[in-house]
């Protein structure tokens, strides 16, 4: 028997240790000193920035917002639909409920999409955008099931003459149901409630499809990952799940003293009740506190930008959102996007005032009519930008944008790890080094990887260049250990990949979190590309839009966001305020003589675009 108790122990302590393991880890690395998953010290420096950091706080606030407003009006619908189905009798109620099932089962995806179109079909007829009222109904819509769910046991357990007594007795109609068939369904209330809360909170699939230009906390986390998860939300989920083991434990114990003190079980229901309000109140008053700061402004301009591609006012750079909201006494809608086709997807549908895409995008948006020709009037501070970055292919006559940041695409690699010399992109095909090798997955940049090494020009290919390409790839594909794009971060700097291309400010971070990495500029050449700031055509506010691009090109603006992104900026007044580390560094700043061999994308045809996502898809799976 002892040793059957044992085994009992130890099972259950298995069970615990894979159900909190991760937890345990997520809230180490909370105190991680170093950005990666590579250990470099204790800090409580990410809980400090974590409420420093207004992007996160708001997208915080409008996520507990939309939880608790969506778990309140999705309590009363479900309650009231639950009281509704009851009385009905026979078939009626059963098709009824199983009807009232179908979104419990329902893939969110599928539902994500069916909202995001019956919403723009909407607007389109009624003339709105997608944000915080159709992302609230979305919500209300996926929970109410969940409390109907809740209640509707409840009901079946409640004696059918309880109401009628009630009155006997004295009380109204609206007495007895609120006295006495609430007070029966309360629980399931409770529960259908707090369900009704959780998911909310922790939606993000039908979020993402129905939000537009309004952010949550899970969206934000998302548009991370186009470099890494700041360790800003390890702090952040630390702290959630402290509050939720706290709260459990407190109504835990006070469940055992009223059990303990013999009281009876409609005051312990009570006390849960009370508890539940309390949070729910802490918890509005939490996010409106947070949605309010930005209450009193002129003007919104809405800003949509790569993820993590601005400064925000760590290691002594400015808060550049936060500084022009001071400046200019207006809100800005920052939202963020993880490639340049999400953002054209979005800008079909949703009006944005300043847009940050890639070269061959803008050519694409020029090609389309969807940029508004720039008022450089209003841009007085373009005279920072350096000629060389002028005149570019995708926009020759600079009417439609002004350079953000460039760069280029280089090689990273482990210098413990990597067998034979590493000068140019052969090394991606070095047996070798089979099963270490990392490469991208987007169809533009392996492609173009592979025709470099074909002797083809990948700016403007052919299907036959394509084709090509393709071979060639499918001949690395036994040597790669994986298809990466974010995920390479992990991957070279804890030392599991030997080498990776990749972008050349991501891999300057990258060696800066493990010694072991270096890089190399392809001695061929390689991809020379450049984000540029336009004004989409759609745009509710393009003078203040101007006004923000203007900012954008002040020196301290453009010596922040080079710091904080890694990546080479364009203003010639910003350059001479870095730091000569950043501004000697060959990885960011290549010479000319070795910018010359490179290559700048053009605006593809969609035919060949589209043969091109197509042929490196059979490439990357064959």
């Amino acid at each position: 028997m002892k040793k059957m108790f044992l085994g009992k122990k130890f099972y259950i302590g298995l069970i615990f240790l894979f159900l909190y393991a991760p937890i345990a880890v997520l809230i180490a690395y909370s105190f991680n000193a170093s950005k990666s998953s590579v250990w470099s010290g204790f800090t409580f420096d990410w809980y400090i920035k974590l409420f420093q950091d207004k992007a996160i706080m708001t997208a915080l606030g409008n996520t507990l917002l939309v939880a608790v407003l969506a778990a309140a009006f999705s309590t009363i619908l479900g309650t009231v639909a639950s009281l509704g189905m009851y009385n009905l009798k026979g078939a009626k109620r059963k098709i009824i409920q199983t009807v009232s099932n179908i979104p419990i089962i329902n893939p969110e995806i599928v539902t994500g999409i069916s909202l995001m179109l019956l919403f723009v079909f909407l607007g389109q007829v009624f003339h709105f955008e997608n944000g915080f009222g159709t992302l609230l109904l979305s919500h209300i819509g996926f929970c109410t099931p969940y409390v109907i769910l809740s209640v509707t046991p409840k009901l079946r357990q409640m004696d059918n003459h309880l109401f009628e007594a009630a009155q006997d007795l004295g009380c109204t109609q609206l007495q007895a149901f609120f006295q006495v068939v609430i007070h029966e369904l309360l629980p399931g209330i409770v529960s259908g409630f707090l369900i009704s809360f959780t998911y909310s909170l922790d939606d993000f699939i039908i979020s993402f499809f129905t939000s537009g230009k309004f952010q949550t906390l899970p969206i934000e986390i998302y548009t991370m990952l186009k470099k890494r998860v700041s360790p800003k939300i390890n702090a952040l989920s630390t702290i959630l799940f402290v509050v939720i083991f706290s709260v459990l434990i407190i109504t835990n114990i006070y469940g055992a003293k009223q059990e303990k003190n013999g009281k009876e079980k409609g005051d312990g229901l009570k006390g849960k009740k009370l508890l539940c309000v309390a949070m729910a109140v802490l918890i509005l008053f939490g996010g409106l506190v947070v949605y309010s700061r930005c209450a009193n402004y002129t003007a919104v301009l809405n800003v949509f930008n790569w993820g993590e591609n601005i400064a925000n006012g760590e290691d002594g750079t400015l808060d550049v959102i936060a500084e022009f909201e001071k400046r200019y006494n207006v809100k800005v809608n920052y939202n963020e996007y993880e490639s340049n086709e999400e953002m054209y997807a979005k800008i079909q549908t949703e009006s944005y005032d300043v847009i940050i895409p890639s070269d061959y995008m803008i050519g694409k948006l020029i090609a389309e009519d969807m940029l508004l020709p720039l008022d450089f009037d209003n841009i007085p501070n373009y005279k920072n930008i350096a000629d060389e970055y002028k005149n570019l292919p995708y926009d020759p006559d600079n009417t439609y944008s002004v350079p953000y940041t460039w760069g280029v695409v280089a090689l990273c690699y482990n210098k413990d790890m990597v067998k034979g010399e590493v000068t140019g992109f052969d090394a991606l095909w070095n047996e070798d080094n089979k099963g270490q090798i990392l490469m991208f997955n987007n169809s533009r940049d392996a492609l173009a990887i592979a025709m470099q090494r074909l002797g083809l020009d990948p700016s403007n290919p052919t299907m036959a260049d394509i084709d090509k390409a393709c071979a060639l790839l499918k001949e690395q594909k036994p040597l790669v250990q994986n298809y990466v794009m974010d995920q390479v971060y992990d991957l070279m700097e804890c030392d599991q990949s030997a080498i990776a291309p990749y972008y050349a400010g991501d891999i300057y971070y990258m060696m800066d979190n493990n010694e072991s990495l270096d890089y190399c500029l392809p001695e061929e050449g390689t991809n020379f590309f450049v984000d540029a700031m336009c004004v989409p055509k759609n745009a509710e506010n393009p003078e203040l839009a101007e006004a923000f691009i203007n900012f954008m090109l002040e020196p301290e603006v453009g010596r922040s966001n080079s710091v904080i992104i890694g990546y080479a900026s364009p203003n010639s007044e910003a350059v001479a305020l870095l730091p000569e580390e950043i501004r000697n560094n060959e990885l960011i700043y290549p010479s000319k003589e070795y910018l010359d061999k490179c290559y700048m994308y053009s605006n593809t045809p969609a035919d060949i675009y589209n043969y091109m996502q197509e042929k490196f898809i059979e490439a990357s799976t064959s």
